[in-house]
């Protein structure tokens, strides 16, 4: 993917499109932020047999550091005791790209480059999708 392409938005939508025909029945819902949702809700919901996910997309570059509002952080780690919640962290910092997923805990408290659940050492849609079918038994494996 080229540098000008890249954008939470863009590697969210990507990411999104490749998600939802590999989770045949799920509910997957895109919350943007227009000003009528509340700051600090996580941009993506997917449910599928009472089970669910919130994810919060993040994209990190040279210009645009790592930000999660404050609320955010603890929107996220509320709902990660509640349910499950993760962030997804797409950095192209350097001409180096790499995708973390990572827990709000580590957000909150350590550092997510260090502490990651997941780690791929490229812009990686396919891993991110595997990791979050692997959050729903009917879909792990798959």
């Amino acid at each position: 993917m080229k540098l000008q392409e890249m954008s939470e938005k863009t590697l969210k939508r990507d990411c999104l499109n490749l998600l939802r025909p590999q989770m045949p029945g799920a509910v997957v819902l895109n919350i943007e932020n227009d000003g009528s949702v509340q700051t600090g809700v996580p941009d993506t919901f997917i449910a599928v047999f009472r089970r669910c996910c919130w994810i919060e997309f993040k994209y990190v570059d040279d210009k645009h550091p790592f930000k999660s509002r404050e609320i955010q952080k603890i929107t996220c780690l509320r709902l990660a005791g509640a349910c499950e919640c993760w962030y997804v962290i797409y950095e192209n910092v350097g001409g180096r790209q790499a995708t973390y997923i990572v827990h709000p805990k580590i957000v909150m408290y350590r550092d997510w480059k260090v502490y990651p659940a997941h780690f791929s050492p490229s812009i990686d849609h396919e891993s991110v999708v595997k990791f979050i079918k692997d959050r729903f038994p009917a879909f792990a494996g798959t």
